[in-house]
């Protein structure tokens, strides 16, 4: 009994001073056939992202912790820590990028806009992935701040506040709120926890609006769509002094005279237009000023006839384009946000943009058409042309009536398939998204009607698609300078290769395996692996960065 009883001792002590390091919990459940078959290609991912560069291993990284958290769930928070590590080894910073801009030395244009490129890539890298560690980890979040660029930290601590404001942790938010910086002030997350403070809480509404009316002074910003501190007084000049609200108004509006930038903002089918910030700010506040200063409000009426014409349509500015933006929380199914274009001349914008309505507006004739008699539509939509300008508009409508009719007329969508594939032909590769994923939906469509012939074909046509457009992105005399993942040539080949899994799984690999690029390889096998785990794409962004053009697009995509 006594040796027993010193075994179960030893036993004991050695349980205590050594104790069982923590199992993954991934390997306590049994795993699925796709996790078998899958999490081999995620953990060979993370291994092979450290031979990648420094930014494109965050983005790999920040994608390969989506597959741990099913594969070893354990491991997912530490691959987002070595994303962030990877993001601090892109050697620019904002306050650089800024001072070398004040300089405006003409000769070192091309050297600037590479700069700016890779700050961008930099600030939107360690956005996503401390907003992917936030979920998991708020104290380490906040551990890492300091590391961060000062507009990352201005949008993680914007996040923060959101997220206590979702779980009700008011204080929680106002403490946060009162640790922002005035230059970086999160306008966003102060509307939203004003909208949940109750009525008894005007004195801390007041208080917030105070906060923002010191931070608009030190740094005036423009966020159409009432996230700035004009956004907050359209909402909540109803809880403000008099005095208060005229002030802030005067404010804003002295403050958007040096802005000649023309704008167009819209919802839905509305729409109003501008010659500058000026214009707009008084667009917006004038509804409210007729309120506390009719004589006032009537002397700035009379500056400007096309105002006054804008608010004969639009009689309270902003809120008769939106009405969810008010002083109460957004119901389900409302968006408060506004659709803006923005820049020294829209004017060819504008033009695009009511082509592309136009053109919207008889595709949707011809899907109508499409339910009663396909044929016809088709006939009908041989009528639109094959380009205008980036637009495809006959190849759009073809596609729109083949997902119409795929259950009712399988032969009539796969007529419209054909014809689109033809349409595309004779459409140049074009760095906007317009026609981007016709053939990946296309194919997506051709195998519910079992047409696999019909999509091998618009796969082959959609990787020429690609390349065509990595010929533009890779251009020796203007390269698109932004990270190789986000090139309008990658969105097309990464959404691709998904498509190719409704034909076969080895179709999709033999496609990958094809990728010359190791880099897009790697990625677009964590792309497969991640689709077959059923794991959400998340954000996807399309961006160029050229001395012609710059733009981004940034995408929620739900389903894989």
């Amino acid at each position: 009994m006594y040796r027993l009883f010193a075994v179960f001792l030893v036993c004991t002590w050695t349980s205590l001073l050594f104790p069982q390091a923590k199992k993954d919990p991934a390997l306590t459940k049994v795993p699925s056939q796709a996790e078998k078959e899958w999490c081999p290609v995620i953990r060979s991912a993370l291994a092979e992202s450290t031979k990648l560069p420094p930014a494109m291993r965050a983005f790999v990284l920040e994608k390969v912790s989506a597959g741990l958290s099913k594969c070893s769930p354990a491991k997912a928070s530490r691959a987002l820590l070595d994303a962030f590590t990877a993001t601090l080894m892109i050697p620019e910073r904002e306050e650089d990028v800024l001072a070398r801009q004040r300089r405006n030395d003409p000769s070192d244009e091309d050297a600037m806009r590479a700069a700016r490129a890779n700050i961008e890539t930099k600030n939107h890298l360690q956005t996503t992935v401390l907003t992917q560690l936030l979920a998991k980890d708020e104290a380490r979040v906040q551990s890492l701040l300091p590391q961060a660029e000062p507009g990352v930290r201005n949008i993680l601590l914007n996040r923060m506040i959101s997220k206590a404001v979702e779980e009700r942790r008011l204080n929680r938010a106002l403490t946060l709120l009162k640790q922002s910086p005035q230059q970086q002030f999160p306008y966003g997350a102060a509307t939203s926890l004003m909208l949940e403070l109750t009525s008894s809480q005007e004195v801390e509404k007041q208080e917030i609006f105070q906060m923002a009316m010191a931070a608009d002074h030190e740094s005036h910003k423009l966020n159409i769509g009432g996230d700035d501190f004009a956004g907050m007084i359209v909402r909540f000049w109803k809880h403000l002094p008099p005095a208060v609200a005229l002030s802030a108004i005067s404010q804003v509006l002295d403050e958007a005279k040096s802005n000649e930038e023309q704008m167009s903002i819209g919802s839905g089918a509305k729409s109003a237009n501008f010659s500058s910030e000026y214009e707009y700010r008084v667009f917006e506040l004038l509804p409210i000023l007729r309120e506390l200063d009719d004589e006032e409000a009537e002397r700035l009426s009379l500056e400007s006839s096309d105002v006054q014409e804008q608010l004969k349509q639009f009689p309270n500015g902003i809120q008769s384009l939106n009405p969810a933006i008010r002083d109460t929380p957004t119901e389900k199914g409302e968006s408060s946000s506004i659709r803006v274009m923005l820049g020294p001349s829209i004017t060819p914008m504008l033009h695009e943009s009511g082509l592309s309505d136009d053109y919207e507006h008889r595709v949707s004739e011809v899907v109508q058409l499409a339910e009663k008699d396909p044929k016809q539509a088709i006939a009908a939509a041989n009528t639109l042309p094959d380009a205008e300008g980036n637009l495809a508009p006959r190849a759009q409508a073809m596609l729109r009536i083949a997902q119409a009719v795929a259950k009712t007329s399988p032969s009539a969508a796969r007529d419209a398939l054909g014809n689109m594939s033809e349409s595309l032909k004779n459409v140049k590769p074009t760095e906007r998204e317009n026609y981007r994923d016709f053939c990946a939906e296309g194919i997506e469509i051709a195998m519910k009607i079992d047409e696999v012939d019909l999509a091998k074909k618009l796969l082959k046509q959609g990787i020429s698609q690609a390349e065509g457009l990595e010929a533009i992105d890779n251009d020796a005399d203007d390269p698109n300078l932004v990270l190789k993942a986000w090139w309008p040539s990658s969105a097309v080949l990464s959404r691709l290769v998904v498509a190719a899994m409704s034909i076969s799984v080895q179709t999709a690999l033999d496609s990958v395996a094809e990728i010359s690029d190791p880099e897009l390889r790697l990625l677009c096998q964590v792309r497969l692996a991640n689709h077959q785990l059923n794991i959400p794409l998340g954000e996807s962004r399309t961006m160029v960065w050229t001395s012609k053009s710059a733009w981004a697009v940034n995408r929620m995509e739900t389903v894989n």
